[in-house]
């Protein structure tokens, strides 16, 4: 029986995590930085970034005052790269506001409020910037993917009738879609019940799930266990490369993006039907991978999984 490589890779990749989660201070880092910053909450909430953290302009243009005694303004442009060098607290005694001094160099500072800052800009970190840009443009990710599975989906109906390919018998896609909806309902939880939790998270990101908190930790192997089935659907489906194998691709990874995205859509209106959604995958999953490990053949050709013996559904080796 022929091991598939993505096996191999997923164990090395293994050691390698568990080599490297040694640390637990997470959430102590977290307390020791809200502690530093709590003279400077406000509506019962700390800046989750401190001093001297990076952040990279991504509006148009931003307008730094000077001074109280100042009226000159400082424009920085889309891009520039900012450091935050201190923290105030102004406003009146019902509406307090945090504001944020930062500096593009030692001639371009000055004073921003908090929320402008936050919307304005990212922080230089490649994962939060990474989770920015997915998390602006979710709806237009959605309907693209939902319209790749349509059109590809549809293709493969066409061509089933004329194709020798009988279709798909592998546990490794319906897996990966499982993951994907894990993920997504996981990141609704913490961002619904523990938004603080999330906030310090997204400006300071850790690839490390054994260094994070719990719901963290299970968010962050989840992403990563979704890399590795990618890894594996990739690996099982491209045995024998055909025109019908791109079908399949594509219907598996607009599948994975359809279940990691809409239960962020959904959260907005009801949790329930996040829930709903995810046991739904639940079962369909289950169901498959059920059937997959149910196949007891195996093609003496090209080693891919057969429901019973005759043609190969990949290479057309006829098993007898």
């Amino acid at each position: 029986m022929r091991c598939p490589v993505s096996i191999h890779m997923i164990f090395v990749f293994l050691l390698a995590v568990l080599s490297g989660g040694c640390g637990t201070g997470y959430e102590t880092e977290m307390e020791k930085q809200r502690e530093t910053l709590s003279p400077y909450e406000v509506d019962g909430e700390v800046p989750p970034y401190g001093r001297n953290y990076n952040f990279i302009v991504t509006a148009d243009s931003l307008r730094l005052k000077g001074e109280a005694n100042d009226r000159q303004e400082t424009v920085l442009h889309k891009r520039d790269a900012i450091v935050v060098s201190e923290f105030s607290v102004a406003g009146s005694d019902s509406a307090e506001m945090l504001w944020v001094k930062v500096a593009r160099d030692q001639s371009s500072q000055g004073w921003i409020s908090g929320a402008e800052l936050t919307g304005s800009t990212v922080p230089a970190d490649p994962v939060s910037q990474f989770l920015m840009l997915f998390g602006r443009n979710k709806c237009t990710y959605f309907i693209c993917a939902s319209l790749c599975f349509l059109f590809f989906f549809a293709l493969r109906k066409m061509k089933r009738k004329s194709s020798p390919v009988a279709g798909i018998v592998s546990a490794y896609p319906s897996v990966l879609c499982f993951v994907a909806v894990l993920s997504s309902t996981v990141y609704v939880y913490v961002s619904r019940h523990s938004p603080e939790l999330w906030a310090y998270y997204f400006y300071n990101p850790v690839l490390n799930p054994f260094e994070l908190p719990l719901p963290l930790s299970v968010l962050v192997s989840c992403v990563w266990l979704m890399v590795m089935m990618l890894v594996a659907v990739i690996d099982d489906l491209t045995r024998v490369y055909t025109v019908y194998t791109f079908y399949n691709l594509m219907i598996a990874f607009s599948g994975c993006v359809i279940c990691y995205i809409l239960p962020v859509l959904l959260c907005g209106y009801s949790l329930t039907a996040v829930y709903l959604f995810f046991l739904f995958v639940l079962v369909v999953a289950v169901r498959n991978v059920v059937f997959a490990v149910g196949c007891r053949y195996r093609c003496g050709n090209c080693g891919s999984i057969l429901r019973d013996k005759g043609s190969c559904h990949w290479c057309g080796y006829d098993n007898v």
